[in-house]
Formats: C-alpha cells, structure tokens, sequence
C-alpha cells in the first residue's frame, strides 16, 4: 500500500540566490551558467562607464570615478561597498546622480551589493 506524505515542501525565505533549486522527493534541478563568471560584472562597469564619460563632469570629478570603476573591477571584495559609496557620493556632489542611477544599479546587482537608494 502506497502512503502518501502530506509535508510541505516549499520554500519559505526571504531572499535566496540560486542558480537551481530542486524541493521535495525526486526533485532534480540543473543550472547552466549563460555567461562566464565576471562578464557580467565587467559589461555593467563598461556601461556605467560609458555614461560617466557622457556626463559634462569636471576632468578631476571623471578621472576620480573612472579610478573608482577601476578599483571595483580589480579591487578586493571588502571594498567594494566603500567604493560604490563613493561613486555616489561624487555623482551626487556633481548632481549627475539621476543619470547614473540605472547603470550602478546594474553594476551593484553584478556585484550582489545593495545600493543605499
């Protein structure tokens, strides 16, 4: 005789980032990765590039924020947060931060950092 389970199996969280789940018995899940590791994050920092040098900034203003772009991409994790605090920041002091809004947004999400707005 055949018994069937009356247990849940969902998901209950939060916030999960995954690749693939699978729930419950005989569940299978496979995860194909549609881009190498890291083209995301580099094809954000080129967009979000792109428009920094689109904005009429002082020469200062834009090397200083392209050196942060540089230092996100090559820098260590821990100061990644810092660093896109700072590109904020210079943005905003600049008042080009409505412009920039979309491609950091990207880039935060590539770097699976939150952004304070």
């Amino acid at each position: 005789m055949t018994q069937k389970s009356n247990a849940n199996y969902g998901i209950q969280a939060d916030s999960v980032k995954a690749g693939a789940i699978a729930v419950g018995p005989h569940a299978h899940a496979v995860a194909t990765p549609a881009a190498t590791p890291g083209a995301e994050q580099e094809n954000a920092i080129r967009k979000l590039k792109e428009t920094v040098q689109q904005l009429s900034l002082a020469s200062t203003q834009q090397k200083e924020l392209l050196d942060h772009l540089d230092t996100l991409s090559k820098g260590p994790p821990p100061q990644r947060a810092s660093t896109i605090d700072k590109i904020v920041s210079i943005c905003t002091q600049a008042g080009h931060l409505a412009a920039v809004v979309a491609p950091l947004k990207a880039v935060a999400a590539a770097f699976g950092l939150v952004l304070p707005f």
